[in-house]
Parts: C-alpha cells; sequence; structure tokens
C-alpha cells in the first residue's frame, strides 16, 4: 500500500473496472453508467484512472463549461483503497492542468454530508459559492388528474428566457449557476448557448408581461429529465411544473435543485411543497457549489 498513486488517461479497457468502482463507491445508483461512454469516447472532457500496484483503484472526469471554467466531476474511489491519498492525487493532478492552460476558476459540486469530499476540497482552496436541495421522483408517482396540458404555456425564444433568467431570485441564490443535474453552468450575458439546444424554455404571459419560466431537459442519457430553472409568481410556476410532469409522465424521472434559501424565499420551494415533491432519494444532505479561483 505503500506504492505511489499513478495516473493515466483512462480508456475503453478501463470501462468494466471503472463501473465496478462506481456500484461499491456510491450507496445509490450512480449516474456515471449513463455517462462514462461519452467520458471514454472525450466528446466532453477528459478521463484519468488512479493506479494503485497497476489496479485501477480510482478516477474522474474533467471538462470546461464555459472557457476558462473547468469543472471536477465524478471522483470515485473504491472502498479498499480510500483514505490513501487517491482522490487527492487525482484532484492535485486535475489543478495542475488547469494551471497550466490558464483557466480562471474550478468548479465542483459534492454533498453537505460527505465530509471526506468537503474536506478535500477545501484543504485545496475551494470555497463554497452556494448550497442547493436536490429534489425528484419517479414520473409515473405524479401523474395525477390536475397535471395538465396548460393552455396558457407558451415556448419562449432562447433571448428572451436568458433575459428573465439573468435578473431573477433564482440565478441571484445560485450565485449566478444554472443547475443541470449535478453540474451548475455559470451564467451571464456572454454565455446564451446555456439556453439553447436541448434545453426547454417555457413560461407564461399574463397582461403582456412573463409570470413565470421553467427551463429543462434531458440529463443523464435521456434517463432523466432536469429542470434546470423555475422562477415567476408561486401558481405561475405550479402550473409550469404541472405542465412539464403532464407530458412527461410514465415516462422520465424528474429531478432538479433548487437553492437553499431562508424558507418561502422563492416560489419555486412553495411550489414543491404544495405538490407534494421532496427530497430526492429522502436525501436530506444539501449539495454544495464549491468554486477555486486560480
Amino acid at each position: 500500500m505503500g506504492c505511489p498513486i499513478a495516473l493515466r488517461r483512462a480508456n475503453s479497457g478501463d470501462r468494466e473496472r471503472i463501473l465496478e468502482i462506481s456500484s461499491r463507491a456510491s450507496p445509490r445508483r450512480d449516474y456515471i453508467s449513463t455517462a462514462i461512454d461519452d467520458w471514454l469516447a472525450g466528446k466532453s472532457g477528459e478521463s484519468v484512472v488512479a493506479l494503485l500496484n497497476r489496479r485501477v483503484v480510482g478516477f474522474a472526469h474533467r471538462m470546461y463549461l464555459v472557457p476558462g471554467y473547468m469543472w471536477l466531476e465524478g471522483i470515485r474511489v473504491d472502498p479498499p483503497y480510500q483514505r490513501l491519498g487517491v482522490a487527492k492525487a487525482i484532484t492535485r493532478f486535475f489543478l495542475d492542468e488547469a494551471s497550466r492552460e490558464k483557466a480562471h476558476c474550478v468548479g465542483l459540486a459534492t454533498e453537505t454530508a460527505n465530509l471526506a469530499s468537503l474536506n478535500l476540497t477545501l484543504a485545496h482552496g475551494f470555497v463554497e459559492v452556494a448550497q442547493f436541495d436536490w429534489y425528484g421522483v419517479q414520473a409515473d408517482r405524479f401523474a395525477w388528474e390536475e397535471d395538465r396540458n396548460a393552455s396558457d404555456v407558451v415556448e419562449l425564444p432562447p433571448e428572451e428566457c436568458l433575459s428573465y433568467v439573468l435578473d431573477s431570485d433564482f440565478l441571484a441564490a445560485a450565485a449566478g449557476h444554472l443547475p443541470h443535474g449535478w453540474i451548475f453552468y455559470p451564467l451571464d450575458r456572454a454565455t446564451p448557448r446555456l439556453l439553447q439546444g436541448a434545453r426547454d424554455c417555457i413560461g407564461i404571459r399574463r397582461n403582456g408581461h412573463l409570470a413565470g419560466v421553467l427551463v429543462g431537459g434531458p440529463s443523464q442519457g435521456g434517463e432523466v429529465y432536469s429542470v434546470d430553472f423555475a422562477d415567476g409568481d408561486q401558481e405561475a410556476v405550479e402550473i409550469l411544473l404541472r405542465h412539464v410532469r403532464f407530458f412527461l409522465r410514465m415516462s422520465r424521472t424528474v429531478e432538479l435543485m433548487c437553492p437553499c434559501t431562508s424558507p418561502g424565499d422563492l416560489p419555486l420551494m412553495e411550489a414543491l411543497v404544495s405538490l407534494g415533491i421532496g427530497p430526492r432519494h429522502g436525501c436530506e444532505s444539501s449539495v454544495v457549489l464549491l468554486e477555486l479561483t486560480l
């Protein structure tokens, strides 16, 4: 166990071992299984594995969400090899890469209950930026009669949607980040493409003004629908959530990250309570967004 930790780029031959570690390191079904093929194909960044005595004992992935902003994710270590500095070696490797590539910021997310991960990132100089509660439910559990194709819901052009999101209380509480699953995109007027492509932008107009907006799209290989943003008055937010649920009933899991604020500060929180949507997997731990400015 005293051998040095070696790091190299992951390849297709590591796939089964990575999935084995994922299943052992995570207490619930891990999203790694839906992401691993894209990771190994290098479609969205770089994956590395850590080796002890030539055996793969850990792995992680990194990518750039926007130019200069590196995102670290999926750091997993096989339980028998934890507390041996594997995660530390992987983190240090990626931070060195970020410095060499002149990135200006590195971000990652973990749970408040994951003290080992929190202590590791804080020791490397990361600071907490925001906290989120993770909500979700299987679609077939909430296809209620009240859910419907709301006639007052309209599709919005990305430009109008972006303007609303940028001025919202939701984005302020999220420290300027747009969550999509467990990835938190820094959003500003220079990154409008984040509201284009696979994401849906819908809203409700009243008297010529937007009363509410919802942004969402498929995540985890399409197995999950991520509600990335929902804000406005409570009635509008509830209608938008019901509208989404109507079209997704019996088909997918719906998840969302709600910024942690004082009770009642965000209409989204009140809407979730009203609709009976609770923490994902009964999770009582919050999700912490951390960043390191380089």
